[in-house]
């Protein structure tokens, strides 16, 4: 075996274990129709402008997006959710922020939108997944984070910086 594919195989193998999914939160969402809970192995928590609050006919956002892949046992529950289409009050995201502190997404009013079961066979370049995709809708969020130190990516903020308004208080 030459050395070449030695290290060909040797990346290979590292690639197929480094892609299994880890958790990086958890999610427990409560509601008239009980709770559930499940560890997530991505999220993405986003917000689209629809009108610029200065237009003379402003329009707010009602619903925001909330993605995330969950294990694949989670479909039931999550499908159940989609056909009640009832909304949960609340679902509450636990994750750690890049400084190692924890964050708390708080969001109200969530109806789950989609949800995809999907499942992937397994390649010499990867294992096999089976994960559930689902895009939740939300009304409002509050993000508390845990300690006084700032997860700001390695910048900081300025002095009396108003995040949310983007401006100085």
């Amino acid at each position: 075996m030459s050395t070449r594919y030695s290290t060909f195989l040797l990346m290979a193998l590292g690639i197929a274990s480094g892609s299994h999914a880890a958790n990086v939160a958890n999610l427990t969402c409560t509601g008239n129709q009980g709770s559930i809970t499940m560890n997530l192995s991505y999220f993405g928590i986003g917000a689209t402008l629809t009108s610029p609050a200065a237009s003379s006919n402003p329009v707010q956002n009602n619903m925001l997006p909330l993605s995330l892949h969950a294990a694949l046992g989670s479909f039931g529950t999550l499908f159940q959710a989609v056909a009640a289409g009832m909304p949960f009050s609340s679902c509450v995201l636990n994750t750690q922020a890049s400084n190692g502190g924890a964050i708390q997404f708080t969001f109200s009013s969530v109806y789950v939108e989609s949800v995809t079961a999907v499942a992937t066979s397994s390649s010499t370049m990867a294992p096999r997944t089976a994960y559930v995709d689902a895009s939740l809708l939300y009304s409002s969020v509050s993000v508390t984070q845990a300690g006084s130190t700032i997860d700001d990516g390695g910048t900081s903020t300025p002095p009396n910086w108003d995040i949310g308004a983007n401006k100085s208080s």
